[in-house]
């Protein structure tokens, strides 16, 4: 039906301005009061469903029924042409839509992050009114010349099929829940907004099809993606990305709708991250072409996209942060410590710390163990408490979760996955709860008591002290696999595509968690740690115990690539070392008890593999570490102690020279914890420090003020 120049009702229609798959926009004219508007009429076969009239009428009154908002396109009248056809009109407003502002590209991190907080904003108003989208994407989000973002359509794809059987939403936006067939929730348009988060920040939308000659079969592709996979996190990995911006966007893309956060927290958390974020921050290049869901059927199998990292990104205090290029395989979510490539800081770059960004005392003696999550400082007390420090705000919560009589040793166990923790006091009893409000969700008991514990892509990992290992799935945290390595477990185990490589006390042991397959790979001796390196290897640690008991240690690397896990070189070295070790790049880094810090790099020679010792620093007669090393910022952090007494000491990655020291109240028994420009230390009788770490490149900078 050709409408241009027509009247409709009190409206004069003028020429059309856009379309979708819904209807076609007209530019029309009020006129009665001379104004401009903007009518989108929808598809005529629509009216010939049943229900739809009623569906349709119930979700425009809801849509008008909302409160005037900032970033919400006002429903000025809705009306049907000629009894069958129906149309909305809505204010008219300048502009492009996200997906014209999309074709030059991902957008900055900071403005990403401005436009994902307005349309957040605008989705919790609505989901306060009752009223879900359905349909958020690109085409539905109009940018103002200011910058204001106006969301528009509200509903439109929930009247046209609102049980949903015959799925009318976007197919690269949809969240699993509605390719199933089930209702949505206000969490739905969360998952969208989350797809359209991940498409500003890197040009392309997580989930795509290489499928180019069939629709039918590239739409199930989609779905299925959609369903059971993770995206391509690669982007993410870098250092300039603030780990509370990389877990908010995970837990708005989770595959079930409870796990993910409310519109209210997105925005809530994406107007505190925002003013941090430097106005120029790309996380892939920004010439790059945009994939549009319009064209993902076209896109050639092998192609890919450029996944360019800025490598150099100036913070608004001189900070430079220069990360590496991202490990091969995207990252899931997990527990599990992590370190970071960095590039090692030139003997130029000038430190500065500052003391006590935040300092809490918790009374009492604290658990030994610690997690960052969010954000925010996860740890414990012996009294049974958990408490919680957010690293930007200084804010700390605390939530008595065991009575105290309860609390069998200080050797806690912490683990977290989307917002929840996992916690056990020692004991076999366990809890899980909430980190926004210290709920607890869920509670149980695991095989053994004091086990240690690690979270890797939708599975908890046990490790008690019978040699066994258990594999419990998130969903059912009752429910375990079993593996009997057959001799007892010495260390702190790593996962890699499903198989586990864990350190025992007749040597390396790996454990093939689908078909079961337990196999001893290297040499037949005590092994202490295991660590993955770039390149297909495994930095693995023997203990050795000579006749006069003298303690000394063999770092030998293992071909994860060869069929027998073969021995690509090994060395020796005297001395008790900490664990686990700390494995960045190409390069080990190890400490002491005697005080010793020890870092050595993998090169090649010729066609073979070497270990080449590259420094050596002590960090004070006589004083043993107590924790082992951590890596921020390209600088390395160790905690030695002396007559119950610690020190912190941070060195240069690149050459082991010290650039801060600073005495401590008290033993660590932990590695100090980095994250973005903090590096917090748990201190055993009961105190949490946490300072700032600014690098400058400048040699003639000066300090940060106070």
């Amino acid at each position: 039906m050709d409408l241009i120049g027509k009247t409709l009702g009190i409206y004069k229609i003028l020429e059309e301005i856009g379309g979708g798959g819904f209807g076609t926009v007209y530019m029309a004219r009020h006129i009665q009061k001379n104004s401009i508007v903007a009518i989108k009429v929808l598809k005529s076969d629509l009216g010939n469903r049943s229900d739809f009239k009623q569906r349709f009428e119930e979700e425009a009154y809801l849509y008008r029924s909302l409160p005037r908002h900032a970033n919400i396109v006002f429903l000025q009248d809705y009306g049907w042409i000629q009894n069958i056809q129906p149309y909305l009109v809505m204010d008219y407003l300048p502009g492009n839509d996200l997906r014209r502002l999309l074709e030059n590209g991902p957008l900055p991190v900071r403005q990403a992050i401005h436009i994902t907080a307005q349309v957040a904003d605008a989705l919790e108003t609505a989901a306060r009114g009752g009223l879900i989208h359905c349909d958020i994407k690109p085409e539905n989000l109009k940018i103002l010349p200011d910058g204001t973002v106006m969301v528009m359509d509200f509903g439109i794809a929930r009247a046209v099929d609102s049980s949903f059987r015959q799925i009318a939403g976007t197919p690269a936006y949809m969240a699993p829940e509605l390719w199933r067939g089930d209702p949505p929730e206000p969490t739905t348009d969360v998952y969208a907004l989350g797809c359209v988060c991940y498409e500003m920040f890197t040009g392309r939308q997580p989930f795509i099809s290489d499928i180019i000659d069939d629709h039918g079969k590239a739409r199930k592709e989609i779905e299925q993606l959609h369903k059971a996979l993770e995206p391509d996190w690669h982007p993410f990995l870098s250092d300039i990305v603030p780990d509370d911006l990389f877990n908010l966007l995970r837990r708005m893309l989770a595959k079930s709708a409870k796990e993910r956060p409310s519109a209210a927290d997105v925005a809530a958390q994406c107007w505190r991250i925002q003013p941090y974020l430097p106005s120029n921050l790309y996380l892939s290049s920004p010439n790059q072409e945009s994939i549009t869901d319009k064209d993902y059927l076209n896109k050639s199998a092998g192609d890919e996209e450029d996944g360019t990292i800025l490598r150099k990104i100036p913070d608004q205090d001189g900070t430079i942060l220069r990360p590496l290029t991202p490990p091969p395989a995207p990252p899931h979510y997990s527990s599990t410590p992590s370190t970071p490539d960095y590039e090692r800081l030139s003997t130029e770059a000038q430190v500065f710390v500052q003391r006590q960004l935040a300092s809490v005392d918790l009374g009492i003696e604290a658990c030994r163990a610690a997690l960052i999550q969010n954000g925010s400082l996860i740890t414990g007390a012996v009294d049974g408490q958990i408490y919680k420090l957010d690293l930007l705000t200084g804010r700390v919560d605390h939530w008595q979760i065991f009575p105290q009589n309860k609390v069998r040793s200080p050797a806690w166990g912490l683990a977290a996955h989307s917002n929840n923790i996992l916690v056990h006091t020692g004991d076999a009893d366990w809890q899980e709860i909430n980190a926004s409000n210290g709920q607890i969700t869920r509670r149980g008991s695991f095989p053994e008591t004091g086990m240690t514990m690690f979270i890797h892509t939708g599975w908890l990992y046990l490790f008690g002290g019978r040699g066994k290992i258990y594999r419990v799935p998130l969903h059912d945290l009752n429910a375990h696999e079993e593996f009997n390595l057959g001799s007892r477990q010495t260390g702190q185990a790593t996962v890699r595509h499903g198989i586990i490589f864990t350190p025992t006390s007749t040597g390396v042991i790996r454990l093939d968690t689908g078909s079961g397959q337990i196999k001893l790979i290297g040499p037949e001796q005590t092994a202490r740690a295991v660590s993955l390196m770039s390149g297909e290897r495994l930095v693995a640690i023997y203990s050795i115990v000579s006749t006069d008991r003298k303690q000394s240690s063999i770092i030998r690397l293992l071909n994860l690539a060869h069929p027998e896990s073969e021995i690509q070189t090994e060395t020796a070295v005297s001395g008790q070392m900490v664990y686990p070790i700390l494995v960045t790049g190409d390069r080990i880094i190890a400490a002491f008890r005697d005080g010793r810090v020890m870092a050595w790099d993998a090169v090649q020679v010729g066609k073979k593999m070497d270990l080449k010792h590259t420094w050596t620093h002590t960090v004070g007669a006589g004083r043993g570490l107590q924790s082992h090393p951590s890596l921020g910022a390209g600088l390395v952090a160790v905690a030695p102690s002396k007559d119950n007494n610690g020190v912190l000491v941070v060195m240069n990655n690149s050459n082991g020279e010290t650039v801060y020291e600073v005495p401590l109240t008290g033993d660590v028994f932990l590695s100090p914890l980095w994250w973005q420009k903090t590096l917090s230390v748990v201190i055993a009788s009961g105190t949490i420090d946490v300072f700032r770490v600014t690098v400058v490149i400048d040699k003639t900078s000066q300090p940060p003020k106070e």
